[in-house]
């Protein structure tokens, strides 16, 4: 187990190469995941600042925009999956004009890595 510095001044942290984008959902996403009828009504007011996910992304030596219009086609499936079990209810246009209409998103290019246990996933 690594100790956390506890210095504030300390420059030291352990940070990963990853960056990480965050999802955030829009009215657009609100109104069709009210649609669906799978889950409790949303309102977007309501939505907590912590209920989104994040995603991790390889560091990227270019614009994150262009990395995201390469690879928004599988954040839009999970999202809608997520909320939304049966794919013949998804939008049928499923256009990156449409994924920016149903989302704002958030880059972030330092992640750092406080946790002391190893990062693994669900697949372990």
């Amino acid at each position: 187990m690594r100790s956390l510095p506890i210095s504030e001044n300390d420059t030291d942290l352990p940070v990963v190469n990853r960056g990480a984008l965050v999802l955030r959902a829009t009215q657009a996403f609100i109104e069709w995941a009210n649609s669906c009828g799978e889950g409790p009504l949303l309102k977007l007011d309501e939505m907590d600042e912590d209920e989104h996910t994040v995603y991790l992304i390889p560091e990227v030596d270019y614009r994150p925009d262009a990395w995201l219009r390469q690879h928004y086609r599988i954040l839009f499936e999970y999202e809608l999956g997520s909320w939304c079990t049966d794919p013949t209810s998804w939008p049928k246009d499923q256009s990156f004009e449409v994924f920016q209409r149903f989302f704002t998103v958030h880059f972030h290019s330092m992640v750092v890595d406080l946790g002391e246990e190893p990062i693994t996933s669900d697949d372990e």
